[in-house]
């Protein structure tokens, strides 16, 4: 297929991965530039898609992160929130716990 193909869907590829750019820290904005940039020199379909989508799971990632820990981050010599960070994942455990106890409750014959 020509390159000429991917253009629109580059654009609005790079126009996405610019948006997820924007939730990064200040620091790491010009990490999110070159990202960007880099798919220009990319050729191909699914080596685009790869880059498009390993691109994008960096970005959130990062700025996950450091939404997570910009409250402790600022004041130097503070613990970080642990309590917290327990507290999300008790909470992020409690939808499997919820499907598996009622998995073995449907074995043993309780509805």
């Amino acid at each position: 297929m020509p390159r000429s193909f991917f253009t629109p869907m580059r654009t609005e590829a790079q126009l996405l991965l610019m948006r997820a750019m924007n939730a990064l820290p200040t620091e790491q904005r010009e990490w999110g530039r070159a990202v960007i940039s880099e798919l220009d020199g990319i050729s191909g379909f699914w080596p685009s898609l790869e880059w498009i989508v390993g691109g994008m799971t960096a970005m959130s990632k990062a700025a996950l992160h450091s939404i997570l820990t910009r409250g402790w981050r600022k004041q130097p010599g503070q613990e970080p929130p642990y309590a917290t960070a327990a507290g999300i994942g008790f909470i992020l455990l409690l939808v499997p716990f919820y499907f598996v106890c009622a998995s073995l409750l449907n074995q043993w014959g309780i509805t």
